[in-house]
């Protein structure tokens, strides 16, 4: 995880056309610090312009709603990789809730913050950029994550490899991190609405998986959740597991594992998953079959 210390602070920068910043510095990220506000205003300067001139440009998604793309900062004496990401208020929805809500970069970069504050590993937000005219716009720029893959992947692809003994060490590893992340967004007052595996990142993988650090992204999901119905509480379960149905690595005793240690871990009675059991797979497959129609939905309109 990144380290911030006495020194991790934010500073605000006046640039061209409209555009200011706030800019992190004295956070330690990698094996050096970030730099100060001058050393920012070059980067920034040219992401503003014309970012495609940046060192280290690679574009990590486009699309009519938004642009995500990798970066280089360079400082006097190292350089680090970040990542930079942009959305566009394309429709009236989206006009409406920047309205009411903030701009998505704002709001995410609030989140990140919000997030390391309490112990949740994600990315940290290294830069807001933003102006009001001629239209309201940002860039949200946060560390690049190296040596990360996302539960998905483990899990259909890099699970199968292992052998039977390892597979069920690695599945109790990352059982207890998720569980553990679960109870720590509980007890701040936050939930994921989209807590989906490819949204779990874990950290510097290895088969043996002596310790599993999962890293939390897509940070659109995460909201205020100061009181929760059951049926909330258990939203983000169901969407994890309904992520995973169609992966044979992952079993119904799997499921029955992590209901055991969720339910453990809140302080209720471990035998109470049989009353769960039937319930998280049936709604977990109901929310898989609309989401298989949504997405053959979008293709057929193309």
């Amino acid at each position: 995880m990144t380290t911030s210390g006495d020194t991790d602070r934010l500073e605000s920068i006046q640039l061209s056309n409209g555009w200011s910043a706030r800019v992190r510095t004295g956070a330690r990220v990698g094996d050096g610090d970030l730099p100060e506000p001058e050393a920012w205003r070059g980067f920034l300067a040219q992401l503003v312009t014309a970012p495609q001139a940046l060192p280290g440009y690679a574009v990590l998604k486009s699309s009519r709603g938004s642009e995500v793309f990798r970066a280089t900062l360079a400082t006097c004496d190292r350089s680090i990789t970040v990542v930079a990401k942009q959305s566009r208020l394309k429709n009236l929805r989206r006009k409406l809730s920047a309205m009411a809500q903030g701009l998505r970069e704002t709001r995410n970069f609030s989140k990140g913050a919000r997030l390391l504050a309490v112990g949740i590993d994600t990315a940290l937000p290294l830069a807001l950029v933003t102006r009001r005219s001629p239209r309201r716009e940002a860039w949200l720029i946060t560390e690049f994550l190296a040596d990360v893959v996302d539960l998905d992947q483990v899990a259909r692809d890099m699970m199968a490899t292992l052998d039977p003994r390892s597979r069920l060490g690695v599945k109790r590893k990352i059982i207890e991190a998720i569980v553990g992340l679960l109870a720590t967004l509980e007890r701040n007052g936050l939930t994921h609405r989209d807590f989906k595996a490819s949204n779990l990142l874990l950290r510097h993988w290895n088969w043996q998986a002596a310790a599993v650090a999962l890293c939390v992204v897509d940070l659109d999901g995460i909201h205020r959740a100061a009181w929760l119905t059951r049926r909330r509480r258990w939203r983000p379960v169901v969407r994890l597991v309904a992520s995973l149905l169609e992966c044979p690595a992952v079993t119904r005793t799997d499921l029955v594992r992590f209901l055991h240690s969720y339910l453990t871990g809140r302080g209720e009675q471990p035998g109470a998953w049989r009353s769960h059991f039937h319930r998280i797979a049936g709604e977990s497959a109901a929310y898989l079959r609309r989401s298989q129609g949504r997405r053959a939905h979008k293709l057929g309109a193309l």
